[in-house]
């Protein structure tokens, strides 16, 4: 687990899951934002480590979790995990 930012303050923590690092950023309150590069999921395990991640966090905060490509918004997201059915499901991202 790392850490960043200046004057003892940061928003920003990365998590090492599989070898995938996954930066965790506090914009608001209520949201976090994660980030990853998709060249570190090269293989299916790296992938099914990714899995799991969001399939927990989803679990233990009953919260609606989705990857989604940068900057993507609801067109882009190609996996998501709702509390409400507990499965964490493929969706094709809906392109321009």
């Amino acid at each position: 687990m790392h850490q960043a930012g200046s004057s003892g303050r940061s928003n920003l923590l990365t998590l090492e899951v599989d070898e995938i690092y996954v930066n965790c950023r506090f914009f608001q309150s209520n949201d976090l934002e994660f980030d990853l590069r998709p060249e570190e999921v090269l293989n299916e395990k790296r992938f099914v480590a990714l899995s799991d991640f969001m399939l927990a966090l989803g679990q233990l905060l009953e919260k609606h979790v989705v990857l989604t490509y940068q900057n993507g918004k609801d067109d882009a997201v190609f996996l998501e995990y709702r509390p409400g059915d507990g499965a964490l499901r493929y969706l094709k991202p809906n392109w321009r």
